[in-house]
């Protein structure tokens, strides 16, 4: 299964930047109920990939794919969303602009909203940093979460090395992965 993406266009950072033609890469697992209140977010984790997660997901599973709509959105910066390997006109890590937890979370939030129709999540989970994103979701949103589980992070985006995470997390860009295994 190949991720879906989400053309957000420009994306203003929080850090004052911008990144041009921001694309946020997704996967979707289950059905979207028609009152729109089975939404789990599975952000992805410091160099880690949606797909990585498929394990948990599925009829009686741990993330039950028969009672829920999972959405594992792709970091910013990880090779699969707009990362320095990828991105048309960005192609070095000096040229990439700084990416946030928070830019993450508010365009996870667009995604939802966009292409959903929804703003409300039933539960928020992740590990790491993705643990760190929903930490960020519980603060930023928390009318629209109805609970998080964050998996070995840290509430404080200062913990991590994170002011540059939209680098690091990029395996082709650090040469570790053919662009190939990427999607």
């Amino acid at each position: 299964m190949t991720a879906d993406v989400f053309e957000a266009g420009e994306l203003s950072l929080e850090g004052g930047g911008v990144l041009p033609d921001a694309k946020l890469a997704f996967r979707t697992y289950g059905q979207l109920s028609p009152s729109l209140d089975n939404v789990v977010l599975n952000p992805t984790w410091y160099a880690g990939v949606g797909r990585e997660n498929e394990w948990l997901f599925g009829p009686g599973r741990a993330l039950d794919t028969s009672r829920y709509f999972i959405v594992v959105p792709e970091l910013l910066g990880n090779g699969v969303s707009s990362s320095p390997s990828n991105h048309p006109s960005l192609r070095s890590w000096a040229e990439f602009p700084r990416i946030s937890i928070r830019d993450n979370v508010r365009l996870q939030l667009r995604l939802l909203d966009e292409v959903f129709g929804t703003r409300r999540l039933k539960l928020a989970i992740g590990w790491s940093m993705g643990a760190q994103q929903v930490f960020e979701w519980g603060t930023l949103f928390p009318e629209q979460v109805d609970a998080i589980i964050a998996m070995c992070g840290s509430a404080s985006r200062r913990a991590m090395a994170c002011r540059r995470c939209s680098m690091t997390p990029d395996r082709v860009a650090r040469g570790r992965m053919p662009r190939s295994r990427t999607n």
